[in-house]
């Protein structure tokens, strides 16, 4: 199993955000898959642009909803938000090919995202919108 297919664990137990980490990750596991298949840089560089357009998406949807519900750590969520997106946007715009390297870097890059933000920052912002009410 990739680590990139959605297990229940990452759930934030927000049924609007988990379908959007879902279609996140399907994006991402796509990506990597291609680039460890070595495909033509451009196929690679395509998803990587739906993976940032689809991020961006995602970030204002999570953002609006934890704005609705007042959650305390907004600021700070949306801080690292910013930081993520312009990561990804470095790692897209400095994407040379089939770089072993440079592939791992941002498989690496993103394992460390779905590990340190889905799994930590986001299920914080979960739990206090299921103390909400919010499912």
């Amino acid at each position: 199993m990739s680590v990139f297919q959605w297990r229940d664990e990452f759930s934030v137990n927000v049924a609007q955000m988990d379908e959007q980490h879902k279609k996140l990750l399907s994006l991402i596991e796509l990506m990597d898959l291609e680039m460890k298949s070595e495909k033509s840089a451009g196929i690679v560089v395509e998803i990587m642009d739906e993976v940032i357009e689809y991020v961006k998406t995602h970030f204002t949807a999570e953002e609006k909803l934890m704005e609705d519900y007042k959650y305390p750590d907004l600021d700070n969520h949306r801080r690292i938000h910013v930081e993520l997106a312009l990561k990804a946007v470095e790692f897209r715009k400095n994407y040379k090919g089939n770089s072993s390297s440079g592939n791992l870097r941002f498989s690496q890059f993103l394992i460390e995202w779905l590990m340190g933000h889905i799994m930590g920052v986001d299920k914080k912002y979960g739990k206090f919108l299921n103390e909400t009410g919010v499912y």
